[in-house]
């Protein structure tokens, strides 16, 4: 599971790609190397693991064994945090409500953009620099995994 606490939208998806850390993609191939964060709400993750045991046990004849599989789980909880950036052109096409004919199309820059919004009605933790809108995500992840297996056999008294 992982979430974000602090970021920014206005109409759009953040779609943040959040590296999982090494200890939790070394000792299990379910997670695999990131977990996407498509807004800014939480984000759940769930894979299913099947684990069984391929051992062979001789039961001697008219007895009756029971094998009992443990799975070890380890948890790990992380925050994380980074500055995200974005520049480039806007490209703004105005409709008519009325008979959805083009009005007018504008072509501007990011920042501008940003910049007349904070004027506006302000965007909070983001910054101007450069050609640039530049914003800190911060957010936390967990995660819980199994990590061990082991088999326990035993007779079955009767």
């Amino acid at each position: 599971k992982a979430f974000v606490t602090k970021g920014y939208t206005k109409g759009i998806n953040v779609g943040l790609k959040l590296a999982v850390p090494g200890d939790v993609a070394n000792l299990t191939t379910s997670f695999g190397y990131s977990v996407n964060l498509t807004d800014n709400s939480e984000e759940s993750t769930e894979e299913t693991m099947t684990w069984g045991s391929d051992c062979k046990v001789k039961v001697p004849k008219g007895q009756r064994m029971s094998a009992k599989i443990s799975v070890t789980e380890k948890e790990y909880n992380a925050n994380f945090r980074m500055k995200t950036s974005i520049y480039g052109t806007v490209h703004v096409a105005i409709h008519s409500r009325a008979d959805d004919r083009l009005i007018r199309s504008i072509d501007a820059p990011i920042t501008e953009i940003m910049r007349w919004y904070s004027q506006k009605r302000g965007f909070g933790s983001c910054s101007i620099k450069g050609n640039k809108v530049e914003w800190e995500v911060t957010g936390e992840c967990f995660f819980r995994f199994g990590v061990e297996q082991t088999v326990e056999i035993q007779p079955v008294r009767s």
